[in-house]
């Protein structure tokens, strides 16, 4: 399984919360399951095709799959900078500078430290995503005294 070394690193730097480290943690299991990690997933080549029994290896990682879908679109789909961040550090677990020296946007290459920014964001969005956050109040709470 790929680790998340990189959540670990930013977590003893203090750079995300123990949430947002849950969260990453979390959405990386799901990638496992997903069979989207080339260490954590199993050869398919031992199932039989149409193989979908309710424990069936396929059936739970249709169901992963489905889940990193909903999270993806919650800090703003796979293209987006969020998406992108966690996919990589999250998921397959790059480092925050391997990231950032593979990404770019608008022609240009991505700062390591915008890319920490990044996937900070990510993460806690991620977080509220699951539930773990400790803020659970929508950003948009706070503007209804205003209209």
């Amino acid at each position: 399984m790929p680790s998340t070394d990189a959540l670990a690193t930013l977590f003893r730097n203090r750079s995300i919360t123990a949430e947002m480290y849950a969260a990453g943690a979390r959405f990386h299991r799901t990638f496992v399951f997903a069979h989207l990690s080339p260490s954590g997933a199993p050869s398919l080549d031992r199932y039989r095709a149409g193989y979908s029994s309710r424990e069936g290896i396929p059936e739970r990682a249709a169901a992963a799959d489905r889940a990193l879908d909903r999270a993806l679109l919650a800090v703003g789909g796979i293209a987006s900078p969020g998406g992108s961040a966690l996919w990589f550090v999250a998921g397959l677990g790059y480092s925050v500078k391997e990231w950032a020296a593979r990404e770019g946007w608008n022609g240009r290459t991505l700062n390591p430290h915008e890319a920490k920014g990044i996937v900070v964001t990510a993460l806690g969005v991620l977080a509220v995503h699951y539930g773990v956050s400790g803020s659970q109040r929508k950003p948009l709470d706070r503007c209804t005294s205003l209209t």
